[in-house]
């Protein structure tokens, strides 16, 4: 089974079994004061519910989970630096405690790899990309990813399926063409 995370509290926790059955979770939060935070024993249980779902996994099937990399940017304020390493941690926490080997993956590696990467020169990724890839991907979850604040979902699930890909060793991440030198061009006479 693969476990694939997208770390943020409007995040989502996605599972893939090796018989390619697939689920999603929003990321379990709650509330101790003005901001959320995530809940680690409710992760815990989402997690043992998952394992025990014969319809996910096979016994003896192996287990890894891949969440991405959460890093703060010298743009991001204090807050949001101190909610994302929160929340990372207490997911690769937790994973660790149950002994689910865990890989960090950067957003750049699997959005480039899967294609929903930021344009150049733009300032964000359209999660719209997510979500249309994963609806593709996983269509029997189409109606968890109809709407646009669904793109936790959609990227958790994406994850999982970069993570599938990189598992199975059918990882292909594409490399940008050889540059090339132009050919001449013959003098214009006037």
């Amino acid at each position: 089974m693969i476990i694939g995370i997208d770390p943020g509290v409007s995040g989502a926790i996605a599972f893939i079994g090796d018989n390619d059955a697939a689920a999603v979770r929003d990321a379990p939060t709650y509330q101790p004061g003005k901001r959320r935070r995530i809940a680690a024993g409710e992760f815990a249980r989402i997690v043992r519910a998952h394992l025990a779902d014969e319809k996910l996994r096979r016994s003896g099937e192996t287990v890894t989970a891949f969440i991405e990399a959460a890093w703060p940017r010298p743009s991001d304020g204090a807050v949001f630096a101190f909610t994302s390493g929160h929340g990372h941690g207490v997911y690769v926490g937790v994973l660790a405690a149950m002994d689910i080997p865990t890989t960090a993956v950067a957003p750049q590696k699997w959005t480039a790899t899967l294609g929903v990467q930021k344009p150049k020169g733009a300032e964000k990724r359209d999660k719209g990309l997510s979500l249309e890839l994963a609806r593709k991907l996983f269509p029997e979850l189409a109606l968890l990813l109809r709407r646009e604040k669904d793109n936790g979902r959609a990227e958790a699930l994406l994850i999982a399926h970069f993570a599938r890909l990189s598992v199975r060793g059918e990882l292909f991440v594409p490399r940008p063409p050889a540059p090339t030198r132009p050919e001449p061009q013959p003098e214009c006479e006037f």
